[in-house]
């Protein structure tokens, strides 16, 4: 139209002049063909009294938004709701159901196709060849979905539903619609909570387009690394309030950890020659079992608890955290020598081994459900599937803050013979001499210290002997690393340098810290960081500084 009226008004001997102007012109947004803007007759909805009842669902609590910041959103909105356009010129979908009479042009609205007007009985009828908008369909999928308008056996058991996951862009077009409609047509809500997801970006924090190309194709990433590493990659992820910045190296971290689950799995099933399950006698148990027993109570009822607020990355962090550096790192280690020992210290150490990993797979499955079935079905006295099993029930009575307290003693004295050997580049798999200076520690503990730090046994001596630095101390016992012959000043000299370093790192890191303007618009993640940096660099000085006091 508009190259044509260019040429009619030259043709005709009007056109003055033909100037380039820069303005906005609308254009398809699939094609990019030039959008012609014309007045139209547009069908609308009253949505005012709709609304009011959709308000109040929200205000008293019986729809819950989670995170809780979307309910303002959604009342923002509501508030200022203004009567909805439900007509589109476009090819597809519902029509909307108003017909027109050719011959007295009556309007008629109704829910069966007429057969001949109302108004002057002609049979020369048309329909509207408008469609209905999208989220007008949409809005009806909760109970259109199970047999409305019948009264289904299926709407009656799932009408209104527990939970709707969506993301926070159609709050509005959707979420609110299907409230509106759900209360208009079912005279109820049409589901008890709203969970809203961010967008997953790249990388680079862009939203993912098919034309910038920035795209991650989830069949790729389950081809690499297993649906169950990309579900859990997913979920620790999702904090609520922050978009994704979505990495493919952060599934590789996943991929581990299921290796991990299955490798430990593994461990468990070797050491099962011989084994009867039995009730454990408590009075049988060594620390590290009541300590693993305290921490599996609390990690399944922690995460039990971030489920019920949908804070899947908080769940997801405390079975990480637990199965990998608490099960793995710490209890399989602390049992390998039982699990050579005599018989009933033996069915002991099984028998804990077996109730952690069966309680473990029963919280890691809704995360990661393929590896953790097909471990499930090796597992002795397991009965049918896992995902049909009972969740494990824990409450503060199985909580043992006395062991707990006790078995992190042992790996603070073990962390700081591996730290001491670390810092004086002794490799881990040396044994060295370690010992006790000031009043008895118990026998057993020392066993396990000696075994976990890869010491000789460790023996109490009555003064501090040359060529050895402290590792741990408290009030009345200090436990020291025997060096052997070592160049002392070479070893202070090295060391002065690595303090000079972390000092540098603490006054750069504190620096941000004491800095308000990045405190407050830094991503919460990159200021927890800082802090977990802050921490760990004065606990290296101090730790290096004692070894220069010692060596001199």
């Amino acid at each position: 139209a508009r190259k044509q009226v260019v040429k009619d008004l030259e043709e005709q001997g009007f056109l003055i002049k033909v100037e380039p102007m820069v303005h906005a012109v609308g254009r398809c947004y699939r094609c990019e063909t030039i959008v012609e803007p014309y007045l139209s007759d547009q069908w609308y909805v009253k949505v005012g009294p709709l609304a009011k009842r959709a308000i109040e669902a929200v205000e008293q609590g019986d729809v819950v938004f989670f995170p809780e910041t979307w309910k303002k959103v959604y009342l923002n909105w509501m508030h200022e709701i203004r009567d909805w356009c439900i007509s589109r010129q476009l090819w597809w979908g519902h029509r909307v159901p108003v017909w027109y009479c050719d011959d007295c042009n009556e309007i008629i609205v109704e829910e069966h196709d007429p057969e001949f007007c109302p108004r002057c009985g002609s049979r020369k009828l048309r329909q509207d060849e408008d469609v209905l908008d999208t989220w007008f369909s949409s809005q009806l999928w909760p109970f259109t979905t199970l047999g409305w308008p019948e009264k289904t056996s299926y709407l009656k058991a799932f009408y209104p539903t527990s939970v709707l996951v969506t993301a926070f862009d159609i709050i509005f077009f959707w979420v609110a619609r299907m409230i509106m409609a759900g209360y208009h047509f079912m005279g109820d809500k049409p589901f008890d909570h709203v969970y809203i997801t961010r967008l997953i970006r790249d990388k680079n924090g862009r939203k993912m387009s098919k034309s910038l190309g920035n795209g991650i194709d989830p069949l790729d990433v389950i081809e690499e690394h297993g649906t169950d590493a990309m579900r859990f990659t997913l979920a620790i992820l999702a904090a609520q309030n922050h978009d994704i910045k979505l990495d493919v190296r952060f599934f590789d971290t996943y991929k581990k950890f299921a290796n991990k689950i299955w490798n430990a799995s593994r461990f468990v099933f070797l050491n099962m020659e011989g084994f009867e399950k039995m009730e454990i006698d408590e009075t049988k148990l060594a620390v590290e079992d009541r300590w693993i027993m305290s921490r599996l109570a609390k990690s399944v009822t922690a995460v039990e608890s971030s489920i019920d607020v949908y804070d899947f990355p908080t769940a997801s962090k405390t079975i990480y955290s637990f199965f990998w550096n608490e099960f793995c790192d710490w209890y399989i280690e602390s049992i390998k020598p039982r699990l050579n020992r005599g018989a009933e210290d033996r069915a002991v150490a099984q028998n804990v081994l077996i109730k952690i990993l069966d309680a473990s797979l029963r919280m890691l499955h809704p995360f990661m459900p393929y590896i953790t079935e097909e471990i499930w079905q090796r597992l002795p006295g397991s009965e049918g599937l896992l995902i049909s099993s009972e969740w494990p029930e824990f409450d503060e009575s199985d909580f043992d803050d006395a062991s707990e307290n006790e078995f992190s003693r042992i790996m603070e004295i073990v962390r700081g013979i591996r730290n001491v050997k670390a810092e004086m580049n002794i490799p881990p798999s040396s044994k060295t001499d370690v010992y006790c200076l000031g009043r008895e520690i118990d026998s057993e503990v020392l066993k396990l210290v000696s075994h976990l730090s890869n010491s000789n046994e460790i023996g109490r001596r009555d003064e501090k002997t040359s060529g050895s630095v402290s590792a741990w101390a408290d009030n009345e016992n200090t436990l020291y690393v025997v060096l052997g012959e070592i160049d002392t000043e070479a070893e202070i000299q090295r060391l002065q340098g690595k303090l000079e370093k972390e000092r540098n790192d603490l006054t750069r890191t504190k620096s941000k810290l004491e800095n308000k303007s990045f405190v407050d618009n830094a991503p919460e993640e990159v200021v927890n960081e800082n802090r977990e940096r802050l921490s760990i660099s004065q606990d290296n000085i101090l730790r290096i500084e004692k070894i220069i006091e010692d060596l001199r």
